[in-house]
């Protein structure tokens, strides 16, 4: 049970940065070092659950944003 309740909590912190305008595009290490000790893999489900999509990367990091955010 408490697995689900900081999964959820995760979630739920990752919603509230990517609404944020100055958190349009992140990098996959940026939301790790706000949202806690969590794998890669791990991390990438809770900002899909989230709402998010990958944005491609930068100079070789993984950027993620609100696709609706993001669009041109």
């Amino acid at each position: 049970m408490q697995e689900y309740t900081t999964d959820y909590t995760a979630e739920a912190m990752a919603r509230d940065l990517l609404h944020q305008d100055s958190w349009r595009k992140r990098s996959l290490q940026e939301f790790k070092k706000r949202l806690g000790a969590f794998e890669d893999n791990e991390m990438r489900k809770i900002l899909v659950r989230a709402g998010a999509v990958q944005m491609g990367d930068a100079e070789g990091e993984e950027l993620w944003g609100l696709g609706s955010a993001n669009d041109p």
